[in-house]
């Protein structure tokens, strides 16, 4: 088994298991599952020395060597690909139909304009939570965020400004978070770290309903 962890961006991990295991033999399966009503999705997580590295089931392939004997390989992908599905709307806070800003832009912080921006994308995805504060969304840790599926550590303006992180301007028109984020994340020399809650978890951070 291999875990990389690819600095801002995605990642790759496999697991190579005998063919003879059930494990690999579930994991070959997948339209088996697929018509028997199973989850087709394969989440894995790997903790070591208090770091988490976590991704989902990219595809599975299998081989067999000269004695006959097959093996499977996963293929998985990190949690970062998810936010290369995510896009940064023009005017995320009005409906798709009506979009009078055709260009997102948002300038402060690095770190909090980019976690500002996406935070907004969330909202628009996901359901605007009640007690979200329009004016600086990223400081709201109170709110419950059990149905979005990414939550984001709050940073409230202030915070970010004492951080002395360089100033940066987000600009979207459409554009995934990562095709957005990647040169200004390089240009403040921040790396972006993520963990996948698990129940039993610590709350990311105190009093978090995730």
């Amino acid at each position: 088994y291999k875990w990389v962890d690819n600095e801002n961006d995605t990642g790759q991990g496999s697991i190579e298991i005998d063919a003879v295991h059930p494990e690999a033999q579930w994991l070959w399966d997948i339209q088996g599952r697929k018509d028997r009503g199973e989850t087709i999705d394969v989440l894995v997580t790997v903790d070591y020395v208090g770091r988490r590295w976590s991704g989902f089931l990219d595809n599975v392939k299998m081989s067999t060597d000269d004695l006959g004997v097959s093996k499977v390989t996963a293929n998985f992908l990190s949690d970062y690909e998810q936010l290369k599905a995510r896009d940064l709307w023009a005017t995320p806070v009005t409906p798709a139909g009506f979009q009078p800003f055709k260009t997102f832009m948002l300038g402060g912080p690095t770190h909090w304009a980019l976690g500002t921006a996406l935070k907004l994308n969330l909202a628009r995805a996901h359901g605007w939570v009640s007690g979200l504060n329009l004016f600086d969304p990223l400081a709201d840790g109170d709110a419950d965020y059990r149905d979005w599926p990414i939550v984001l550590k709050p940073l409230s303006y202030q915070q970010a400004v004492g951080d002395e992180v360089v100033t940066g301007l987000v600009l979207s028109r459409f554009k995934t978070f990562h095709e957005a984020a990647e040169a200004m994340l390089h240009d403040a020399d921040i790396t972006l770290r993520w963990r996948r809650y698990m129940v039993g978890d610590e709350p990311p951070w105190p009093g978090a309903q995730v």
